[in-house]
């Protein structure tokens, strides 16, 4: 039980990266807007010319961090995918009768496509 809960909190890692990557580019272009308006004509000017330029600084290594886990943090789906199959894969790796399973239905499946057949062969 503990599982789904943690895979619903990296799930949410992902939601919470995809906003904080939407607002950093938000802030990167109002930024990028403000630096291009700028007049410098006194030290006050240079001042927020430079702040302006620090806060565009933060802002594109946000907006590179948080696409950065984008990347590797799937969302909740693909982390459930993920659990639900690697955790078949590890029972059927582990179990001996999972492994005679494939072999044991694909036998019961021709027999049953073979009575089908020979049913069809008797009824002509």
């Amino acid at each position: 039980m503990t599982e789904i809960y943690w895979l619903r909190v990296i799930g949410c890692l992902n939601t919470i990266s995809c906003i904080v990557k939407t607002l950093g580019i938000i802030a990167l272009v109002a930024l990028i807007l403000l630096y291009c308006t700028f007049e410098v004509s006194d030290d006050d000017d240079r001042r927020k010319q430079a702040a302006v330029v620090r806060w565009l600084h933060r802002s594109v290594v946000i907006s590179i961090i948080s696409a950065v886990c984008l990347v590797f943090i799937p969302n909740q789906k693909e982390l459930i995918v993920i659990y639900g199959i690697g955790g078949t894969i590890d029972y059927i790796k582990s179990n001996g009768k999972a492994k005679e399973l494939p072999d044991k239905v694909v036998d019961a499946l021709t027999r049953y496509f073979d009575s089908l057949e020979s049913g069809k062969e008797k009824d002509e």
